[in-house]
């Protein structure tokens, strides 16, 4: 029996690089040093937080897991291999798990979608890592095959891009994906409605979707952590959380022309690259 009673205190992050490079975590928005990140978690674990995943939290909604007092989720996108070099050392001593979203096509090496905006390359995680943090108890969740914006593809070329990557995945990890993470924080109300129908709990956005947590499990508004935004202590207080939320709103309806009842058709926020 799903327990109706929803948490909506739970704060979502979202990281995609942990570098060990200062000159590229000054300039690239997406990378976060590796000793910056340590401080993220040493603060996380002082203020009283526990990291859960998305599938643990699906397991209290069942009814199966006791959610902890202070829980909060991590979430990487993209699936680079610095998460296993570099982060997964990092969260293995703090005891801290988090969800991975990657890509469902094995054969993609690199972040081929970031040559178009002059960014390095870096390579993605190998088969054999994502089963390694599989087995450690970290989440592992699909992103598409080629990290793609869904609503410019046909109905037809989104729904493989959604269900071939789950069943990928499940396949390698020879167990189950509850989650997913829509490429570029793009949605439409039909693309979630897939995501729904192939049998994803959660799907994660960047922007879109109500403020708190629990709302809408298919549209999950997360906190992105960048190595030029401001502090993590200060994006995990409420009034930041909502004010974010405010300011996509209006600029949602300045794009669209659409009434406050349609913001949720809006497809993503320009800025956002994940």
């Amino acid at each position: 029996m799903i327990n109706t009673a929803v948490s909506h205190n739970i704060k979502v992050l979202v990281y995609h690089r942990i570098v060990d490079d200062e000159e590229l975590a000054q300039k690239n928005w997406m990378c976060v040093h590796v000793d910056q990140f340590y401080k993220h978690l040493k603060w996380i674990e002082q203020m009283g937080y526990t990291s859960i995943t998305l599938e643990d939290y699906w397991l209290y909604m069942m009814g199966e897991l006791q959610l902890p007092r202070k829980p909060i989720i991590i979430t990487f996108d993209d699936g680079y291999e610095e998460i296993y070099k570099l982060a997964r050392p990092v969260l293995q001593e703090f005891g801290m798990r988090v969800v991975l979203f990657v890509l469902g096509n094995r054969n993609l090496h690199e972040n081929e979608w970031d040559k178009k905006l002059g960014l390095p390359a870096a390579p993605l995680l190998k088969d054999r890592q994502i089963v390694e943090l599989y087995d450690d108890g970290f989440e592992i969740g699909a992103h598409t095959l080629n990290h793609v914006h869904l609503p410019n593809l046909s109905p037809v070329n989104a729904w493989k891009e959604i269900y071939d990557s789950k069943k990928n995945l499940e396949s390698l990890i020879k167990g189950r994906v509850y989650s997913f993470s829509y490429p570029y924080g793009a949605i439409t109300k039909d693309i979630q409605d897939m995501v729904a129908q192939i049998g994803f709990f959660f799907g994660c956005s960047v922007f879109t979707g109500p403020p708190q947590f629990g709302r809408d499990p298919l549209q999950i508004r997360r906190l992105t952590i960048a190595g030029n935004y401001m502090g993590l202590a200060l994006r995990l207080m409420t009034p930041y959380e909502y004010a974010e939320w405010i300011w996509w709103r209006f600029r949602s309806s300045l794009q669209s022309g659409a009434s406050g009842d349609d913001l949720h058709h809006i497809r993503e926020d320009p800025g956002v690259h994940v």
